[in-house]
């Protein structure tokens, strides 16, 4: 992993998959704390649907 972290691109590729795939997150990018200047185009790369307002928690 430490190679991997010398390039950001290829780094955030992996974990991003990574993240998602966690069971306390379990798809849902309500549950994780995103940049705002990422968060649209980590949406429509990885989520389902419209980001929630609010980030309500089920």
């Amino acid at each position: 992993m430490f190679p991997l972290s010398y390039l950001p691109w290829a780094w955030f590729r992996v974990m991003d998959k990574r993240l998602v795939s966690l069971p306390q997150v379990r798809g849902d990018l309500n549950r994780v704390n995103i940049d705002p200047l990422c968060r649209d185009r980590l949406w429509a790369r990885y989520g389902s649907g419209a980001p929630a307002v609010g980030g309500q928690y089920s």
